[in-house]
């Protein structure tokens, strides 16, 4: 028995010390995100969560990015079951055709972008832990960046998303990570 905490912190605190953002570790668990792991930077403006908490799929970045790794069909159940989707702000998509659009744009870019739509001011960056590396298709986990949405956008996204698809694929390397995900576990529970 292996402890995820303690397997995919140093992944996490890497990619907080590079990019001074809250890094966070998620998968998709009965229609939810389920926040795994949670590393907030030391720094008093950040976006706060933690270890176990639980969020909407259509507001998150984690949450349309974990929709994108799954057949259109199921995603589009996990969005009709959680129908009607509440409205945080007024970036939140509620339109489920909409959010799909969303979603697979979200697929074919292989990243997912929550522009103050869980909350006011914040903005998410996700990319996926791929099976199989970073030539994988399939992915059931996923760590995000979210922060001050001034911090996030513009110049300043590529090089958050080039930290975050490092620290991926280096997740998706580690034999032990991987086996502490055990992804068919989440894989199953998606349904």
């Amino acid at each position: 028995s292996v402890d995820l905490t303690e397997i995919a912190t140093p992944f996490l605190t890497r990619l907080v010390e590079e990019t001074y953002q809250t890094a966070n570790l998620g998968v998709l668990d009965n229609g939810s995100v389920l926040h795994l792991l949670v590393c907030e930077p030391q720094r008093s403006l950040r976006f706060r969560s933690a270890n176990g908490t639980r969020d909407a799929v259509h507001c998150t970045g984690l949450g349309k990015l974990l929709l994108a790794g799954l057949p259109s069909a199921q995603a589009r159940g996990i969005l009709e079951a959680a129908a009607p989707l509440e409205r945080r702000t007024a970036s939140t998509i509620t339109d489920i055709d909409v959010l799909m659009a969303e979603i697979e744009r979200t697929r074919s870019r292989r990243y997912a972008v929550d522009q103050e739509e869980g909350a006011r001011g914040v903005c998410c960056l996700a990319v996926p832990i791929r099976q199989g590396g970073a030539d994988g298709d399939r992915w059931t986990a996923s760590i995000s960046l979210s922060g001050p949405i001034g911090e996030m956008s513009g110049e300043q996204r590529d090089p958050l998303l080039n930290a975050l698809g490092r620290v991926a694929e280096l997740m998706a390397a580690s034999g032990e990570l991987m086996a502490a995900l055990d992804l068919g576990q989440w894989a199953s529970s998606a349904d």
